[in-house]
């Protein structure tokens, strides 16, 4: 699933309205998700001997992932 299938989904999920108490946080909480998806940077993976994001500069040992567990940037253009 892409971010942008994710961001429209995330769009037209009904939320409950059973929980007055809770739902202000639970409208913020996707809003939070969406805006996290929609400014998730692009990264990409760069090799000196150990593995580094060239998006925050942090190591991230010898092999590569879908994303910097460090900064959240999106690596999977970068392999």
């Amino acid at each position: 699933m892409t971010n942008k299938e994710a961001i429209e989904i995330l769009k037209i999920i009904p939320i409950s309205t059973s929980c007055m108490y809770c739902y202000d946080e639970v409208i913020e909480a996707f809003d939070l998700a969406i805006k996290a998806l929609e400014e998730r940077p692009q990264g990409e993976w760069k090799c000196a001997g150990l593995v580094f994001c060239n998006q925050c500069g942090r190591s991230h040992g010898t092999h590569k992932t879908n994303f910097c567990p460090n900064c959240g940037a999106d690596m999977r253009g970068g392999f």
